[in-house]
């Protein structure tokens, strides 16, 4: 018996192909939200998940077993979260008359798939980073990173990654370091910096610091830009534009290493997506589907899906993240 009653809309799986093609395009580079919060597919709205605690990690107990003698057992720690997955979707009606009038230049019906899915793509952004905003920064850089000339981004970084490796019992290479685009800028100019990597990069500039000579610098498994921008007022008002990835704070976190992680395995967070809702064959479960409005001879175009954002991380000393706030 289905969960949900079924739908009169009709899914348009070729549109969910065309939105996949339109990401192979490199239209959608600039999100990171998903490579952060990493999606775990859900067969049900609402749930609760195991998680392995630190110390099944961190624990050494006595493996020597005596001739004739038993062995040494240790308990599984767990502990657990929970989800309440939530629909989110766009809609756009295209009217039949224009569908023909522009049909030799485009499709309009695979146009409002594209611009409404690079439109839940910008919230789903938008949430990941307001949920990251949420973790309590762990302190504060000892110089402002927008201090070029004295800023000391290294050992901010090695101070934050030892209170993570000693809590969750990693290496500073498993983390990565997200910052936004503004803060990534400061690191290309820092001072410190530039006059460490100038004796194995010769003739180097900010502009030719790259996020890789980054990584190799700091020590990290990677680093994650925070790009683009949304306007925060509505249509027909003068526009007032705010980056979804806010300059001043940057985070160091061990993050699930891509979609096949276990679920159990600590890290920062995961994206719960639910199956039920969407399309699963589509990035972040988006799926597109369409139905007759008469009313108006149109049909609607739809692109939804069902998530539900859950840190995993931090409860007491269980740190798998630090916020760290590199404009104090």
């Amino acid at each position: 018996m289905p969960l949900i009653k079924e739908s009169t809309a009709t899914l348009r799986p070729d549109l969910t192909q065309a939105l996949i093609e339109y990401d192979d395009a490199g239209a959608t580079a600039k999100f990171i939200g998903e490579q952060i919060l990493v999606p775990h597919p859900v067969p049900t709205k609402t749930g609760e998940f195991p998680i392995f605690k630190r110390e099944n990690f961190l624990e050494t107990p006595e493996t020597h077993r005596e001739p004739g003698g038993g062995y040494n057992r240790s308990a599984l720690e767990l502990d657990s979260r929970t989800f309440a997955c939530e629909t989110h979707g766009l809609e756009q009606t295209v009217d039949d008359e224009d569908a023909v009038n522009y049909a030799r230049y485009l499709s309009l019906e695979a146009a409002a798939a594209r611009t409404r899915y690079f439109q839940m793509l910008v919230a789903f952004e938008r949430a990941v980073a307001t949920t990251m905003a949420t973790i309590t920064a762990g302190g504060n850089a000892a110089v402002k990173w927008s201090t070029i000339a004295s800023s000391t981004p290294l050992a901010d970084i090695q101070t934050y990654a030892d209170v993570i490796c000693d809590a969750a019992g990693c290496s500073r290479a498993d983390l990565t370091l997200i910052v936004s685009e503004t803060d990534l800028r400061y690191l290309r100019t820092a001072a410190a910096i530039l006059d460490v990597i100038k004796y194995t990069n010769p003739g180097v500039s900010a502009e030719s610091v790259t996020e890789q000579i980054l990584t190799g610098y700091f020590g990290v498994k990677q680093i994650l830009v925070g790009k683009g921008a949304y306007n925060t007022a509505g249509r027909n008002i003068t526009p007032s534009m705010s980056r979804m990835w806010a300059s001043g704070t940057a985070y160091l976190a061990l993050l699930a290493d891509g979609e096949s992680t276990p679920l159990e395995m600590p890290c920062v967070g995961r994206s719960m997506l639910w199956t039920e809702r969407g399309n699963p064959a589509g990035r972040l479960n988006l799926g597109v589907e369409t139905y007759r409005e008469e009313k108006v001879e149109g049909t609607v175009v739809r692109v939804k899906h069902s998530f539900d954002l859950v840190l995993q991380q931090a409860v007491g000393t269980d740190l798998f993240v630090q916020s760290i706030d590199v404009d104090p």
